[in-house]
């Protein structure tokens, strides 16, 4: 469902489409599923930006020597600086033809322990995105952090993960500069449709606390590696994206399940008291990959 999207977000939509911006450019800047830009254009009577315009110089040994490696249009359309439907258009209209179609692809069901680091990195930087009937998986890391993106890909190889580098092709207008990064991606997979219902129920990440069964040590080791930060007296979660009550539910969680003290800062972010740290510290540490210790 994604009827109870936000005004603020309905908002954004509508001005980011007057903006001329296609829904999957949308959906990423506000990171909310294409089914949800989708659903709210259509309803808010807003026309789909999208024309063959904006993929007509799309360099086609590239893009053939990129879908011959295997890669997912997804992961095209981070090579190519392009969105994911310019991709899937140009391929369609030049006959790249995958051997399977995505919508059905073989279920490959994770390990407990890739449930459980999963659940920890969906909840930090990585998001789920359903373009087809099944859902597949990515996260970016700047790139000093490209270790650790090796590090998660190693993880998911069995479910086909790959790490690529992406540097892009145009500066960013706020300051000039050339960013780069290391993006991993998990192909399409129906077992990640679990995921997906909880973590987006309407279209919007939330703390989904029917998954907390698999929520371990190593999941929180992985949420603390993507999203916290080391404070003067206790650790920082950066939660900012979700609501108060959901923050509280999944405090009161790690409290039950470990004894962790926290609270809630004004900002959403949660807060490991002083009390807890050396708690926090030894549930994780024999988790963290080497290069992410500086954290602690």
């Amino acid at each position: 469902m994604v009827n109870k999207l936000s005004e603020e977000d309905k908002q954004k939509i509508i001005n980011m489409a007057n903006m001329g911006l296609m829904d999957s450019e949308i959906s990423e800047k506000l990171h909310v599923s294409p089914s949800a830009i989708f659903y709210w254009r259509k309803k808010l009577n807003i026309k789909s930006q999208f024309n063959y315009a904006k993929i007509s110089k799309i360099d086609n040994d590239k893009f053939e020597a990129l879908f011959n490696a295997g890669l997912s249009d997804y992961a095209i359309a981070k090579e190519l600086n392009m969105s994911p439907d310019g991709v899937y258009s140009h391929r369609i209209r030049h006959n790249y033809i995958r051997n399977k179609d995505l919508r059905y692809n073989t279920i490959i069901v994770p390990t407990e322990y890739q449930k459980q680091v999963l659940v920890g990195t969906i909840l930090g930087d990585s998001s789920i995105y359903k373009e087809t009937s099944n859902p597949r998986i990515v996260c970016t890391h700047c790139i000093a952090q490209k270790e650790y993106c090796l590090y998660k890909t190693k993880i998911f190889t069995s479910l086909g993960a790959k790490c690529t580098f992406r540097k892009r092709s145009t500066p960013d207008k706020r300051n000039g500069i050339f960013y780069e990064s290391y993006n991993m991606y998990i192909p399409c997979n129906p077992a990640f449709k679990e995921l997906y219902e909880e973590f987006y129920p309407e279209g919007k990440k939330v703390i989904p606390m029917n998954l907390m069964k698999y929520f371990s040590e190593v999941s929180l080791a992985f949420l603390f590696m993507d999203d916290g930060t080391k404070m003067q007296s206790g650790y920082k979660i950066a939660t900012n994206c979700f609501s108060k009550e959901n923050i509280k539910e999944f405090s009161e969680f790690l409290n039950r399940k470990w004894g962790i003290n926290s609270t809630i800062h004004k900002d959403n972010g949660l807060y490991i008291k002083a009390n807890s740290k050396a708690l926090f510290k030894y549930l994780i540490s024999p988790y963290m990959c080497e290069c992410m210790k500086y954290k602690l």
